[in-house]
């Protein structure tokens, strides 16, 4: 009998920290409209298909928001406060924030297939410019800007919501003209999603379909914090470990038990990052397959001697196990996919598994193809939200009899790896860290991260509060936008970033220098809430 291949889904879950901890506010509203679609629509959908294995990486980060929000301190939210607020007392700068940002969604997924939304939008116009904005605030009623309060939250209910809940149906079926009281019952029902969510994951792990892993606490780049090099970055290895112990204390906190694995921050990983996993006990860790390749550059392996298999890294008397995403499956599900009716895309991913299993079946050894992607960003691409696409390769991969999806931590557990002797640096975009290093604005940011380190350390251990600020700023996230695209989020993140750096300041009573109030993206900028948010709504950036 021809041994099954084995198929490991690990779908990426995260969201920077958009809380300023020192007033409580939150700067963007993406954690809270993710629960209502991809969140809830990623678990939800396994009820239809039992038999299913794979895994989710939920970043501290991102869990924190969950509980925050839940608990209702997470409600100082300027979206939602304008969502909630009466459409009769809105004042004009209340009606400029909600033309601006109250059509961030995917425009021809979530906007065009609502009547009222779509001629609401065609109304505003496609300009952001301020002039432009405020000129349209007169040609607006009451009743249209109460519409586009719903309108916003109803584009960011997924295909669980739009299937079974009785009350989000009825709000798509009316179209138009809705009542306070209907307005207020929605962001009640976004609520109760928000948190479900965590529960909702925990029961499917405790009843052994899933497996969850996590990521350093606030997603930094583990490598850039652990090996400084002249004009590349500095050593921050002590900041490296508490990202990790951490971040498996507060996993424990939340689902019960220490996890297995982590996908370290954008599939960040370099020989001296093994030894900090493996010492809080991490059994498995994934990136990118470049990173084998290169590992193996010298060799006469090919792709097909490697992807495919489980491996095992070691640095000095520490060992771990490690899994390599497969590149051309896990971009067709970000990028390709959504372009493709439900049946051709998910025929086509099965098609690319079976050629896999032919072409490893007279191989030694065992076999995994690892999908690993962004599991929240994608699907506001897809007409459905994924569903036609996500049922189509359970069903088709679970059925077939050649295939096993399985959980990572089960799979590296039972079976035989191969061995990597010096893992290469890198993450999962261009084998390297440009991303985050290496520009005039990016090394710029990491100079004010050093400067404001050393300031918070000159006199004595520092407070606990200000290491909490310190870390967040360590975030990839933040320097993922400089010199990034021209968008709007350029400035935002920039904001964010150097609001944490000042509240160790200020949290040091000492007056914030004036170079933390300066952008480093060159531009004047205001508050984040007076911004957009990104096109289609979703997290900064997509791990494709």
């Amino acid at each position: 009998m021809k041994k099954k291949l084995a198929v490991a889904f690990l779908w990426h879950m995260h969201q920077p920290l958009y809380k300023d901890l020192l007033t409580g506010k939150y700067h963007l509203p993406w954690v809270r409209l993710h629960a209502t679609h991809a969140y809830l629509d990623m678990a939800s959908i396994l009820d239809d298909f039992p038999e299913v294995k794979c895994t989710f990486n939920f970043t501290p980060s991102l869990m924190y928001q969950l509980l925050d929000i839940a608990a209702d301190k997470g409600v100082d939210d300027v979206y939602f406060r304008l969502s909630l607020k009466n459409a009769a007392d809105l004042t004009n700068e209340d009606k400029y924030f909600i033309l601006r940002n109250f059509f961030s969604c995917n425009p021809s997924t979530a906007i065009f297939p609502i009547k009222r939304y779509k001629e609401l939008f065609s109304i505003r116009g496609d300009s952001l410019r301020k002039t432009k904005i405020r000129q349209r605030i007169k040609d607006f009623s009451v009743s249209d800007y109460r519409d586009i309060q719903v309108f916003f939250n109803l584009a960011w209910c997924g295909f669980t919501l739009r299937r079974k809940d009785p009350l989000v149906r009825a709000l798509l079926a009316k179209g138009s003209g809705y009542t306070e009281e209907e307005k207020t019952q929605l962001l009640n029902r976004q609520k109760e999603v928000v948190a479900s969510i965590l529960p909702m994951y925990r029961k499917l792990q405790d009843e052994g379909r899933i497996e969850i892993s996590t990521t350093p606490f606030y997603h930094p780049i583990l490598p850039l914090l652990c090996q400084g090099k002249p004009g590349q970055g500095f050593d921050l290895r002590e900041d490296a470990g508490w990202h990790v112990k951490r971040a498996v204390s507060f996993y424990r906190e939340v689902f019960g038990r220490k996890p297995l694995g982590m996908w370290p921050a954008e599939g960040s990983v370099s020989d001296e990052v093994i030894s900090v996993f493996a010492a809080e006990g991490i059994k498995w860790i994934a990136t990118d397959e470049g990173i084998l390749l290169e590992s193996f550059k010298n060799t006469r392996l090919g792709r097909d001697d490697l992807v495919f298999s489980p491996f095992t890294a070691t640095r000095g008397f520490r060992s771990i196990s490690m899994v390599f995403r497969d590149v051309n499956l896990s971009n067709a599900i970000s990028f390709r996919y959504a372009h493709m009716p439900p049946k051709q895309a998910s025929r086509d991913f099965f098609n690319d598994i079976m050629g896999i299993r032919a072409a490893t079946a007279g191989r030694k050894g065992d076999h995994v193809v690892s999908v690993i992607l962004d599991g929240e960003n994608p699907w506001a691409y897809y007409r459905d939200g994924g569903r036609g696409f996500l049922s189509g390769i359970y069903r088709r991969l679970s059925l077939s009899g050649e295939t096993e999806l399985v959980t990572l931590g089960d799979y590296l557990r039972t079976h035989g790896k191969k061995r990597i002797k010096r893992l290469k640096s890198g993450s999962w975009i261009n084998r390297d860290f440009s991303k985050w290093i290496g520009s005039p604005q990016k090394n710029r940011a990491w100079e004010l991260l050093k400067k404001t380190r050393e300031d918070m350390f000159a006199s004595g251990r520092p407070d606990k509060a200000a290491l909490e600020e310190l870390y967040i700023a360590e975030s990839s996230d933040w320097f993922w936008w400089y010199d990034e695209f021209g968008t709007e989020l350029n400035f935002i993140f920039d904001d964010l970033f150097r609001m944490h750096l000042a509240n160790i300041y200020r949290i040091m009573k000492k007056e914030v220098p004036d170079y933390l109030k300066v952008p480093i993206c060159g531009k004047k900028t205001g508050s984040a809430d007076a911004r957009p948010g990104p096109g289609a709504g979703p997290a900064p950036h997509e791990m494709a």
